[in-house]
């Protein structure tokens, strides 16, 4: 079973995105990373987020992704609009499109922004993202 230690070390990797990085912020890394390829593990998927990280032996059911690298969902922190479309029209069928846009570009969250509008613009927009984001 992977420690504790271990685990956030794969994390910080995932968030930091090479090896280097992570040995830079974290020295003690390098002893247990010995070289720069992204290494390669087992890990469980439940409920559609990553599970743990699963021992050498895996399951009989388990997919080879088969050298592909794997990363957490992105998250889109101040967005206007995607995909020809604009978060402060208040269009809910646009905003689904948006939210279809970025999961094609691995985005599993994003923050919609608006601009500085009328108060109803505004409030129409505002409670189209909520809609979506209550379904």
């Amino acid at each position: 079973m992977t420690d504790q230690k271990t685990m956030a070390y794969i994390n910080l990797y995932a968030v930091l995105g090479t090896l280097e990085n992570l040995c830079e912020i974290v020295p003690e890394a390098s002893a247990m990373l010995t070289n720069t390829k992204p290494i390669s593990i087992g890990f469980e998927v439940k409920d559609g987020r990553f599970g743990r990280i699963l021992p050498e032996t895996l399951p009989e059911d388990a997919v080879d992704l088969q050298g592909a690298t794997v990363i957490p969902g992105l998250v889109e922190v101040h967005s206007h609009g995607a995909a020809d479309r604009d978060f402060s029209d208040g269009d809910y069928e646009g905003l689904v499109k948006m939210a279809a846009f970025y999961a094609s570009c691995g985005v599993t969250s994003f923050a919609p922004a608006s601009m500085t509008l009328p108060y109803e613009v505004l409030a129409k927009a505002f409670a189209t993202g909520k809609k979506l984001k209550e379904e």
